[in-house]
């Protein structure tokens, strides 16, 4: 091989492994924007693996805690009597983060988030020292934690962030999925159904 077809070779090469990184970078791009889009293409939660939400009428016995650590009972038994409109959240995703601050924005107007026989709380997968960061002692309901982590995402079926159930008076499964959105109260029916929307 003479040196101009050495040089070729090199030149090609160098092109070739350039533009094999180039793709490979433009494919993991797009597939973390994929695994952080909603099915609607919005980019409002983040994923790992393949939603697998709780099934309608199933109760949620996983234990949860307050902040500090004091038990509170299963999920399904956690404010029980009332419909409740639970958000699963995680303060390394950003869009929990937004969602946080929606909730605190809305609540700052002095408009009521849910109507009568309704409450909300929400379940924070970290430690009680990032959830004091993430949820400041102001956020407008209750914050709570699953006293296994692991356990509850697995028991739970969460794998997005953030993440809403609705549970009924009794504590069973009415509607979940990922995102945490706030509709207006209207949207909340006494009969512990949600229209998101």
């Amino acid at each position: 091989m003479n040196s101009s077809q050495s040089r070729g070779a090199r030149v090609y090469s160098h092109f070739t492994r350039n533009s094999v990184l180039y793709l490979v970078a433009l494919l993991t791009v797009g597939h973390l924007a994929y695994r952080t889009a909603g099915a609607s293409g919005d980019y409002d939660y983040c994923a790992d693996g393949e939603l697998n939400p709780p099934d309608i009428g199933q109760l949620l016995p996983v234990p949860i805690t307050t902040l500090n650590g004091t038990p509170l009972g299963d999920l399904s038994e956690v404010r029980g009597g009332s419909c409740r409109y639970i958000i699963v959240a995680s303060g390394t995703c950003p869009f929990s983060r937004r969602a946080a601050q929606s909730w605190t924005s809305r609540a700052a107007t002095g408009a009521h988030l849910l109507p009568d026989g309704w409450v909300s709380f929400w379940v924070l997968v970290e430690p009680a020292t990032v959830a004091d960061e993430f949820l400041a002692p102001g956020f407008p309901v209750d914050r709570y934690r699953p006293s296994d982590n692991n356990a509850f995402m697995k028991d739970v079926g969460v794998t997005a962030f953030p993440f809403h159930i609705v549970l009924d008076r009794t504590g069973r499964v009415t509607a979940s999925g990922p995102r945490a959105p706030l509709p207006d109260p209207s949207a909340f029916s006494p009969d512990c159904s949600l229209d998101i929307g």
